[in-house]
């Protein structure tokens, strides 16, 4: 895979993707090694639980050099309150539906294993 990728973002175009995911600390840099490990509050739930729950989105972008099979790459974070960001119920729809339908591989990077069914309820209608 990672060859893959390499060769993708190192070819002939500019390669972009856009990354989002719901995480418990609003963090810029969220580097496994330097992001607190403390896990979501077990007793939170609903609009509490929404309420200290941020919602992070990434816009990257590989540009090739060409000729030298290497790419520079940019990386625009954003981050925003979960309520904020979901305050549409039909946004809040869409991310149930992609949040509904990860991986455990999927929920387990991004640390949503624990938090996903309180999340989907959230996501489901108002109070969760």
């Amino acid at each position: 895979m990672a060859s893959h990728l390499a060769k993708l973002v190192t070819g002939t175009e500019r390669w972009e993707r856009f990354v989002w995911t719901i995480t418990r600390h609003p963090r810029l840099h969220a580097h496994p090694d330097r992001v607190d490990p403390a896990p979501w509050p077990e007793q939170l739930h609903g609009d509490a639980l929404a309420a200290q729950a941020w919602w992070r989105t990434e816009h990257q972008t590989f540009i090739p050099i060409e000729g030298h099979q290497q790419a520079v790459f940019t990386i625009h974070v954003d981050v925003q309150p979960l309520t904020v960001a979901l305050a549409d119920a039909a946004r809040k729809a869409q991310v149930h539906d992609a949040l509904a339908s990860m991986s455990t591989a999927v929920l387990d990077y991004r640390g949503l294993t624990p938090v996903r069914g309180r999340l989907l309820r959230w996501l489901a209608g108002p109070g969760g």
